[in-house]
This record gives structure tokens, sequence and C-alpha cells, in this order.
């Protein structure tokens, strides 16, 4: 078949595409991956050493991801949060996102897009084309079973009044200028989104979450819905134009194993600094041997050259190179990070920020690879000395995340994915 895939954000909704492209490409299927990036990154070596085609839109100059982020962290209201987000990320590229979606729609047997961003799922419906949905947060797909983040559970009854409220208000939000360009190619507007976006009717969602995350609901899969818990989308290794410097290899082998620090996107440009002496204070304090994430620009970064202590990774690097030789992973707990750790069979410190964050941060806790989550707002490096320090001398918590860890390495959520695809839509 030919398919397209249809992708928006940042590299926690890119890479997973990225994967399944990969698995459709090497079951035989012509694929062209489309995405729009809400960072300043070049997919392309990455798409390229993976023989993919690919259309890659960044955004504008003038939109400064790690602002937006630091806007984000001033509240605590999810659904603000979420709607800054839209605001700089989303709405202003609804029309070339639309188009880009069109096009894929014109060249495709099949397409499937980010169950977050509902153009693709809109063109599709314009074109006729056939369809299919990646979930990334099991907080998209309402179920009677399970209350919406944050509420108690009162029951399927209610639950299911919660869910649809929810539905509607979060429409009234978020996705007004997506009902606008719906309007001005013929198509009614989405009045809730959970039921007419996220999971619609008749269409296959394939969840690309970890099922020890995400325990599939009983009426998840019904005569009406089709969603699937497929599993974690790695990317396979060896795939990715990137090698371990030597410098870093000398390091790893040194001494104990390191802690990996990083909080990824989720960092305003002014926290940076902060949060690398936070990354240095907490290591000394914790005793640990850590590899810390920092800007090559930044000031920090060459005085930290030569330390037997701490090794400074400069710019990104694939996390499934790096995470199998350390101790533990600190990180913000995003989606890719949360599984990218889990993985490699490594427990979590999880500072969440924004977000589903907080969600991750206690799907890992309650899973048994991680403390309890921190929060970005109230850390102090005596706080995250102490969290790495529990973690590390927890042989409970290594135990459980090598085991999760080697099952996660005998499934494949990509393969799964192409399975469904394939008994579906042929």
């Amino acid at each position: 078949m030919k398919i397209g895939l249809h992708s928006w954000g940042t590299s926690g909704d890119i890479r997973p595409f990225l994967a399944l492209a990969g698995g459709l490409k090497d079951a035989g299927h012509e694929v062209t991956l489309a995405f729009q990036c809400a960072e300043k990154k070049d997919y392309s070596p990455l798409a390229e050493a993976m023989g993919i085609r690919y259309r890659q839109a960044t955004v504008s100059a003038a939109v400064d991801i790690a602002r937006i982020n630091g806007e984000m962290t001033r509240t605590l209201n999810s659904y603000k949060q979420v709607r800054s987000y839209y605001e700089y990320s989303f709405y202003p590229y609804l029309e070339d996102m639309y188009a880009s979606a069109m096009r894929l729609c014109g060249e495709n047997d099949l397409v499937i897009g980010h169950a977050a961003n509902p153009t693709l799922l809109s063109a599709a419906e314009k074109c006729g084309c056939p369809r299919a949905l990646v979930g990334l947060y099991p907080q998209i797909v309402a179920s009677e079973h399970d209350p919406p983040e944050g509420l108690p559970n009162l029951g399927r009854s209610l639950n299911r009044v919660a869910w649809s409220l929810l539905g509607h208000a979060l429409t009234r939000l978020l996705y007004a200028p997506l009902n606008g360009v719906r309007a001005r190619n013929g198509l009614p507007s989405i009045k809730c989104v959970f039921r007419e976006a996220y999971t619609p009717e008749d269409t296959l969602v394939l969840m690309a979450v970890d099922p020890r995350l995400c325990p599939p609901q009983p009426d998840w899969d019904d005569n009406v819905r089709n969603v699937r818990v497929c599993g974690f989308f790695n990317m396979p290794p060896g795939r990715a134009p990137w090698r371990m410097p030597g410098e870093m290899r000398d390091f790893i082998d040194a001494g104990d194993p390191p802690v990996f620090m990083s909080f990824g996107t989720f960092t305003p440009a002014t926290h940076r600094q902060d949060n690398v002496r936070l990354f240095l204070e907490a290591a000394r304090l914790s005793g640990s041997r850590a590899i810390i994430q920092v800007d090559p620009d930044m000031p920090h970064a060459a005085s930290l050259s030569g330390r037997s202590d701490i090794y400074a990774l400069t710019g990104g690097a694939p996390h499934h190179e790096i995470f199998p030789h350390c101790s533990l992973i600190v990180h913000h707990g995003g989606s890719g990070t949360s599984h990218s750790s889990l993985y490699a069979g490594r427990p979590s410190v999880v500072v969440a920020h924004v977000g589903d964050q907080p969600y991750w941060a206690e799907q890992l806790r309650l899973l048994g690879v991680a403390g309890r989550g921190l929060h970005r707002r109230s850390l102090t490096a005596k706080k995250l000395a102490r969290a790495i320090r529990q973690v590390a001398f927890s042989p409970k918590i290594i135990e459980k995340a090598r085991q999760v860890g080697e099952r996660m390495r005998r499934e494949s959520g990509v393969q799964k994915a192409v399975e469904l695809l394939e008994e579906r839509f042929g």
C-alpha cells in the first residue's frame, strides 16, 4: 500500500511516527511522512538514514518553544497550559497542516494521523480517504470505567457524564480555529473531541504506549470504537546517524554507571543554566557520577569538560544509545523519555513541568519503577539528590525496571501496529 503519515509537535510526537514509518517500509509499503515540527530541529538525517520519504515544515523563526514552555509553567492549570501551547504552535499553522494533509490524502491509499491533531482526520473526511490514528496519551480515550485525569472514579454513569462535559469544554477551548478550517472546506463542526476527533467511530486508533503504563479499558475496543494498545513505538537500533563520542565512552567505562540528567525540550531558556547548576549540586549531594545534557553555547559546557564525575552532553542524542549505560534517568516525564527509560530497563526520577508529565510520573510510580514524582516549581538540589538516592538504593525499584525492560525488548509496538493496519486495510 501507499501510506501517508502526518504528525505535529515536538520530538515526542514525531519520533513515534518515524518508528512506525520505518516498520511500514520494512513490511514492503511505500511510505511518506509529513510533519510540522514545533521545534527548530531537522529530522532529515534520521529520515534519510531510515530510507523514508519525508516532508518537514519547521515553525517560524519567531516561535521560541522554550519561551512557550516557560509561559506554560507559570500556571498549574493543565488546560491553560495546553491552550497556551496550541496558540503558539498549532493555530498559526492550521491552514498549512490541512493543506499538507490534503496532499497526503490525494497521494496515498491510507493515511495515519496524530490523534491530537485532527487536521489529517478532517482532510481524510473531505477526501473520503481511509484513515487511522496514533494516540500517544491514554487520556485522549474516554472510558466509562476510568474518569478523566484528576477526578475520582464516581462510577460508570457519572464517568460518562464527566467525559462528555470535558469533551465539549475542550472543544470550545481548543478547536474553534480548527472548526473554522472545517467550515471553509464544507465539513461540519466537531462538537466533542473525544467522540469525533480523538477516537471517532469506525476509526482504528493505535495507542503507542506500553500496556503496563496504559492497561486497555473494556470499552476501548467495542462495536463502535477500535482503540488498540500496541506498545512503545521504539526506533530500531542502528538507524540513527549518531555514534557515541570516544570521550563519552571513556567516561562511562571509567567508573560506576552514571545518572543521566535532562529536562529535554521543556526547559525555558531562562532556566537552562539554573538546571545545570541544580544537576551539578544534586550529583554532588547524591555522590553520583552524571551525564548532564546541556546546550553547547552555555557557559557551563566548556567548564565541565575533562571532569571525572560529570560528562556534559551537548546537543541531542538518541536515548536508546545512552540509557542502557546509565544507572537511572532523571527526566521531565515526557511520554517518549518515560518509555525509553523503561525500554532500557532503567528506573526514573521524574521532575514534571507541564501537561501530561505528572500523569506519566504517577504511572511510573504505580508500576514500581520510580519514586514519587517531583515538580519543577518546588525542586531543589537537596530534594533531587534525595530522590536519586532513594531510587539508586532501592533493589526493588531497580529490579522491577530491569524486568519491565526485558519484557518490552521482547515485544514490538511497531510490529503490532503494522499487523493491525494490514489486517484492517489489506
